[in-house]
């Protein structure tokens, strides 16, 4: 702003007083949103100041936004984000799907906390979907596939318009899943080239 005030007066022949204090004053004022009753006297300095004051604007407005949304908004901590979580407290009791893999994948594992959550089960349930509304309810935790999860949180949210359940971050076990035909299917050569 000093280069420019000072240059458009040097063509014009208008000698500026003290421009430097004046933009260095009205600097800091434009960042802390106070007024000032200085403006330059000639166009390209003010235009300048508007493109300044409109850019303060919107950087101070999305500043004051931000901080405000992280102050306003409550940080939830969740209890129980793994295996070991779910061991360690007594409060909530969980089941397992019956008939599904996670039997041999927890009796199997070397970590503690997968035996011990194998042994302190409190039961099985039919399936995930089945049992919806007492996951709903909170009567248990349920450990199972997450897409089976996301459905049944998916069905909440759809009929209450809001989610009473989360996923653990923990991932437990990687599955693949594999397709199986009769001997000399037809469709066994498509199916190998993929």
């Amino acid at each position: 702003m000093v280069v420019l005030v000072k240059g458009e007066g040097y063509i014009i022949g208008y000698n500026p007083k003290m421009v430097v204090d004046h933009s260095a004053v009205w600097t800091l004022q434009t960042l802390t949103q106070e007024s000032s009753h200085w403006l330059p006297r000639m166009d390209s300095g003010r235009l300048l100041v508007l493109t300044w004051l409109l850019a303060s604007l919107v950087f101070m407005t999305s500043y004051s936004g931000i901080l405000t949304s992280m102050l306003s908004v409550p940080r939830v901590t969740i209890p129980i984000d793994s295996l070991a979580d779910l061991v360690a407290q007594s409060d909530l009791l969980w089941k397992l799907e019956a008939g599904a893999m996670m039997f041999n994948i927890l009796a199997d594992s070397p970590k503690p906390e997968y035996q011990e959550t194998l042994r302190r089960m409190n039961g099985t349930f039919y399936s995930c979907w089945a049992s919806r509304e007492d996951l709903v309810e909170g009567k248990y935790a349920a450990i199972c596939d997450k897409t089976s999860q996301k459905k049944v949180m998916s069905w909440d949210f759809s009929t209450t318009g809001q989610c009473h359940l989360y996923i653990a971050s923990e991932i437990i076990y990687f599955s693949q899943m594999s397709m199986a035909f009769r001997i000399n299917s037809s469709y066994l050569a498509g199916t190998d080239r993929m």
